[in-house]
């Protein structure tokens, strides 16, 4: 058996890399985490902040959605999708 059959059978998950945690302390430079809406409150997507930080490098959507919960960022449900709550700092 290798390696990544024993992690399956063990039920391990994998580390996500120290890289996405530093893709997300950029992040951090510019936000911070909001429950509620303000006038400096900006609404993005998985997707938008993934396109954000693709200029520095590829990084997988459940590893960012990972260390942004982590990190203390909330998904909301807003019309008509799911959005992070940034706010501008």
């Amino acid at each position: 058996m290798n390696f990544e059959e024993e992690e399956k059978q063990e039920g391990t998950m994998p580390e996500i890399p120290v890289l996405v945690y530093d893709l997300v302390d950029t992040i951090l430079e510019n936000y911070e985490p909001t429950d509620k809406p303000t006038n400096d409150t900006e609404l993005k997507t998985t997707t938008d902040l993934l396109e954000e930080v693709s200029a520095i490098a590829t990084v997988s959507k459940d590893d960012l959605v990972t260390v942004l919960q982590e990190t203390g960022f909330k998904l909301k449900y807003i019309e008509p999708g799911f959005f992070w709550m940034l706010k501008r700092r």
